[in-house]
């Protein structure tokens, strides 16, 4: 049993991975981005905007940092989808995604349907108010609990999603959950079954 956290920037593919997850170990899935784009639409604002509320009033962030240390402490065989939930829950298995602005931004612009707070005029606005976005949030997480995001030592595993798919990206971690042993590759039919499926989709992906 355990807790796997799931952290990196906008567009790093957290969502992806996380639900990937799900459909190889069975785990629970909890989104902190979608309860803070909630907060947003609720407010009748962006979520730029409300980080931007976020840097004066800290009530913002202790709720929803309240609720994922909450969780850390009540609940185990889950998968939190969270750029800060690593720090809250020092006893998961804390996983971060990294990408460059410029791909961040593509996937952005591609899934901004699905995303009803967040709107950008083009791909060059989308990638500033992105870099905007994690200005802000580093700026908060330093001053509020003295912790740096950007540290790679922070966690268990960090992959680069830049030129990798999200099948790949799934199989990487599950390889590394293995290793730890989260998973165990062996007694688990559902994960090989779904290892299967997932080589059959990169293999037709490449042509």
């Amino acid at each position: 049993m355990a807790i796997i956290t799931i952290s990196g920037d906008l567009g790093s593919g957290k969502t992806s991975l996380a639900k990937c997850l799900v459909s190889k170990i069975g785990y629970e899935t909890f989104s902190a981005g979608d309860i803070y784009r909630k907060l947003a639409a609720d407010k009748g604002i962006s979520v730029v905007e409300l980080n931007k509320i976020a840097e004066k009033d800290r009530s913002i962030d202790t709720e929803l940092d309240g609720i994922i240390a909450e969780i850390g402490k009540t609940r185990d065989n889950l998968i939190l989808d969270s750029r800060v939930a690593w720090y809250f829950i020092p006893h998961s298995f804390k996983i971060k995604l990294v990408v460059s602005s410029h791909v961040a931004a593509t996937r952005v612009m591609h899934d901004m349907g699905t995303r009803a707070s967040e709107k950008y005029k083009d791909l060059e606005d989308c990638a500033a108010k992105l870099k905007e976005r994690k200005k802000s949030e580093i700026a908060r997480f330093k001053e509020f609990y003295n912790a740096d995001i950007r540290d790679d030592a922070n966690f268990d595993l960090v992959i680069n999603t830049n030129e990798v798919t999200p099948a790949e990206v799934c199989s990487a971690v599950m390889e590394a959950l293995g290793k730890a042993g989260i998973v165990s590759k062996q007694g688990n039919a559902r994960y090989e079954q779904a290892c299967q499926q997932e080589m059959q989709g990169i293999e037709r992906s490449r042509g």
